[in-house]
């Protein structure tokens, strides 16, 4: 019986460490795309993506917040973790689940989610404002440039 649990500890730790790496991964590449480059080629395509890297950080936590069920005040399967995890990161908030008092490294992991999705809105509202104001400069060049060619 010992050796069960020390197995599923040690799978456990393994899929964390995984959740946490690819959390990592998809964090540093957003700012790359958003705050690094400025103005990324493609604004359209680059909210497109963030969106998408948006839906795999919910999973990645709902696939942490499944590891730490017990720490939770209902017992979470898959489905519930996502729709928690979904919940948590657009900050809706409902309240039907919610870590348990005693439990600080799952509320710690809640507000984690919670800095990652206002990460998030900002990065897309970055990308979206680049764009925007990218499109209006465009359009006043444009327009002086007629202005100096009727003027010539």
């Amino acid at each position: 019986m010992e050796a069960v649990s020390w197995a599923s500890i040690g799978w456990k730790a393994i899929i964390i460490l995984f959740t946490v790496g690819l959390l990592a991964d998809i964090l540093l590449i957003n700012t790359a795309i958003a705050f690094v480059a400025r103005s990324p080629t493609d604004p359209l395509r680059a909210v497109i993506l963030t969106i998408f890297a948006v839906s795999q950080v919910v999973v990645a936590f709902a696939v942490l917040y499944r590891a730490m069920t017990e720490s939770f005040n209902r017992c979470l399967d898959f489905f519930l973790s996502l729709y928690f995890s979904f919940v948590t990161i657009t900050t809706l908030g409902y309240g039907d689940v919610h870590p348990k008092p005693e439990a600080w490294g799952a509320q710690l992991l809640v507000i984690f989610e919670l800095v990652v999705g206002l990460y998030f809105l900002t990065v897309i509202i970055a990308i979206v404002t680049t764009w925007v104001s990218g499109k209006r400069i465009w359009a006043e060049s444009k327009r002086v440039d007629e202005i100096l060619k009727h003027t010539e």
